[in-house]
């Protein structure tokens, strides 16, 4: 089972948030603020009062505006993931969103298969 590529038109909105703003502290917070709300759903909000606590100590520990495009250099260069995950040891529980606006189900199901042993949960969108 393939593990699937994210969604594209998130990636594109996720990019362009991640390019916006001007510079400095404050800036970067907002940022990080404006991405997450591009990753999270109605059901599971962010805390966005922690969210730009965590993200304003980042930026004073170790700000690196490079950092995300080596991160997404590294994520492509390393391609299918699967012969390492197959080595997984650990016990291992993944979790997924049901309508996760980056990947969808898939990817959970395709990265719990590749895990021996791994157990899958999926969250739902909406109370059941």
């Amino acid at each position: 089972m393939r593990i699937s590529r994210p969604k594209l038109s998130t990636v594109f909105k996720v990019v362009a948030a991640a390019r916006s703003g001007g510079a400095g502290r404050e800036a970067e917070i907002e940022r990080t603020v404006r991405m997450f709300r591009l990753l999270t759903t109605a059901r599971y909000p962010i805390d966005e009062p922690a969210l730009r606590e965590v993200a304003g100590r980042a930026y004073d520990i170790a700000h690196d505006p490079a950092a995300g495009m080596r991160q997404q250099a590294a994520a492509k260069a390393s391609g299918d993931r699967r012969a390492e995950l197959a080595r997984v040891t650990a016990p291992t529980l993944v979790v997924h969103g049901d309508a996760d606006p980056l990947q969808s189900p898939h990817a959970g199901r395709a990265t719990a298969a590749a895990i021996p042993g791994a157990r899958l949960r999926i969250l739902p969108t909406s109370a059941t």
